[in-house]
C-alpha cells in the first residue's frame, strides 16, 4: 500500500469516527432532553410502542436511530427540545 493511499484511508477512518461520535452525542442530548421534559410517554407513542430506555446506551444503534428520529419528528410537529444544536 502506498503512503498516499494509507493517508487517504486514515483520513476516511477519522471522518467516520467523528461522524459516529456526533451521532452518539446527539442521541445522548436527545435522551437527556426527553427525560428533562418528561416526554417518555410521547417517545413511546411516536416510536410505535418502543419502551423508553431506563439509561442511555451509546452502543445501541437501533435506539440511536429512534432517538434521532423522535427529535426530528418532534421538531417537525412544532416542539423544541432545546438541544442547543441543529437537527
Amino acid at each position: 500500500m502506498k503512503k498516499s493511499e494509507l493517508k487517504k484511508l486514515v483520513k476516511e477512518s477519522i471522518k467516520e469516527i467523528r461522524e459516529e461520535e456526533a451521532i452518539v452525542q446527539r442521541g445522548k442530548n436527545v435522551y437527556d432532553a426527553i427525560v428533562k421534559n418528561k416526554l417518555q410517554n410521547l417517545f413511546k407513542t411516536l416510536t410505535r410502542g418502543t419502551e423508553f430506555p431506563s439509561k442511555y446506551n451509546p452502543k445501541d444503534s437501533d435506539m440511536q436511530v429512534k432517538l434521532n428520529k423522535f427529535a426530528v419528528d418532534y421538531k417537525r410537529a412544532g416542539g423544541d427540545l432545546n438541544l442547543g444544536v441543529t437537527i
